[in-house]
């Protein structure tokens, strides 16, 4: 014996209630009954992350902390600021390289003044100095860069 299973209306469903429509009503889904005010609300400002002073943006200290290089770049930045005694100023930015991305790095921007051998020989006593104190692995993750001479 088979049953019918097909699908029919069931006659006992109650049909919801007709409400009398106009031209203007017909299509409508729904209207906003309630308006409502939107105020904006001020950005909650983190605070500048910096590291030994300097200001790092999210594009450095994302780098620094994928690669654990905040210690290696604390001292880098120290020993800057020691072989530079005309320094008078120092940044720091992400140099991603276009060709090999291994070697991208954080720069350590300076503007020192000085007459340009006085600055030639702290830039190497610099170099000489960070290959001393920073891990070898770090040695082309970590640059200095003279950008400015008064």
């Amino acid at each position: 014996m088979s049953q019918d299973t097909s699908a029919k209306p069931d006659s006992t469903a109650k049909p919801y209630p007709e409400t009398e429509s106009s031209s203007e009503q017909v299509g409508k889904i729904a209207e906003g009954v309630a308006t409502y005010a939107v105020r904006a609300t001020p950005k909650s400002r983190t605070p500048a992350r910096t590291i030994v002073g300097l200001v790092a943006d999210d594009e450095v200290w994302a780098f620094i902390k994928a690669n654990n290089l905040l210690p290696s770049l604390e001292t880098a930045i120290g020993l800057a600021q020691k072989a530079f005694p005309g320094l008078s100023g120092m940044t720091l930015s992400y140099e991603a390289d276009p060709e090999i991305p291994q070697f991208a790095s954080v720069a350590i921007k300076i503007q020192a003044a000085g007459k340009i051998d006085d600055l030639v020989e702290q830039n190497k006593n610099y170099v000489r100095s960070f290959i001393q104190s920073v891990p070898a692995k770090h040695h082309h993750q970590i640059d200095l860069l003279l950008v400015g001479v008064a």
